[in-house]
């Protein structure tokens, strides 16, 4: 099986202003992979499923310089659910893409301006895209994992979206946004207007948005800083990598390394994350919603998955992990994450088709 897709995802907007609900004045250019899984890429998969997996933050989907995932959950989930289509037959894609302000991603939108309400929107994007005549679709199920979780339950009342998988999200963003920043980057927010935001750059020919950009020691934090310079920058980042792998992108190696930096990142994104209207898509959207936590998460407690899934309507489930931590590092944890998914996309997949009378339940001997 091959793999290949390079597309620029186009939104829209109101002279570069952004707002709720719709979308973003510039055209940008989002790096992003969806290895459909028996037809090269000229022939699209109509008229089946495609999985759209949400990374965290700060994380990367893809990594721009090699095409290659950025991180080992996104791959095992990725080979779940190509597994699983081998046994139940039709054709699916799983599909990511970096978002807005990260390494590929960043032609129109820098780190510093970033928005997760601008995130959401390109999700919906994307899900759209592949719906359409480029991939052919019939269901779209989103899976977000931490950040990349509260994006999905965002989109739940979206009619592009079958279905959403959360892992290890929450409910409450206000209390969210004070996880991901301590008291030391939201008085920053307050004095600065913006803090340092710890992220891992993979090792690219080519540095991240700022295009200007040196790396210093952090005084106080024990990282490498990303600031603007005087010097003319390398040669930018291409913002779309063309790429054909089989059967699927290249998992990173110890060789592709990445450099721990601080980035400048607007107050905006706090203050757009607490604003979020994520309880409302959950209580009110009708796509089933699977909810996924571990036992053991000590960035966003277990107790953050049973409330956000306590909140949302029905259809929904609840799989807790027991001792499993926040990202599911652990080889059983993830294989155990991996299955539950794909199970879920599978069994809503059976549910259309048999809705649609394309197949029939088995009769009883």
């Amino acid at each position: 099986a091959e793999a290949s897709l390079a597309r620029t995802f186009r939104t829209h907007g109101q002279n570069g202003v952004p707002h709720r609900g719709g979308g973003w004045a510039a055209d940008q250019n989002m790096l992003a992979i969806a290895p459909p899984n028996a037809a090269p890429p000229t022939t699209p998969p109509s008229g089946g499923r495609a999985v759209l997996y949400l990374h965290g933050f700060p994380d990367l989907s893809i990594v721009p310089s090699s095409g290659a995932f950025a991180s080992r959950f996104s791959r095992k989930l990725c080979e779940a659910v190509l597994s699983r289509q081998a046994v139940d037959g039709g054709a699916v894609l799983f599909a990511c893409f970096n978002a807005s302000g990260l390494p590929g991603s960043d032609s129109v939108v820098p780190f510093k301006d970033k928005l997760l309400s601008r995130e959401v929107e390109e999700v919906v994007t994307v899900a759209q895209w592949l719906r359409g005549p480029g991939a052919g679709a019939r269901e779209v199920h989103v899976v977000g994992i931490s950040t990349g979780a509260i994006l999905a339950a965002c989109v739940r009342d979206r009619p592009e979206i079958t279905s959403v998988a959360t892992i290890a999200g929450l409910l409450d963003v206000v209390s969210g946004a004070d996880l991901d920043f301590d008291v030391e980057q939201r008085a920053a927010f307050d004095s600065l207007g913006y803090c340092m935001k710890e992220f891992w750059v993979p090792d690219i020919p080519a540095p991240v948005s700022p295009p200007r950009a040196r790396l210093q020691l952090h005084p106080t934090r024990r990282f490498t800083v990303l600031e603007p310079c005087d010097s003319e920058p390398a040669a930018p980042v291409p913002a779309i990598f063309l790429g054909t792998w089989s059967p699927l992108p290249p998992e990173s190696t110890k060789s592709q390394t990445s450099t721990k930096v601080a980035l400048q990142l607007g107050r905006q994104y706090y203050d757009d994350m607490r604003a979020l209207p994520l309880l409302r898509a959950v209580q009110e959207g009708f796509a089933p919603l699977l909810v996924v936590h571990g036992d053991a998460d000590r960035a966003v407690p277990v107790q953050c998955g049973h409330a956000l899934h306590e909140a949302a309507r029905e259809p929904k489930r609840l799989e807790v992990v027991r001792k499993a931590n926040h990202l599911f590092t652990s080889t059983a944890h993830m294989k155990k994450v991996s299955g539950v998914v794909s199970d879920w996309v599978a069994h809503h997949w059976r549910l259309e088709l048999l809705e649609s009378g394309q197949v029939q339940e088995p009769k009883p001997t």
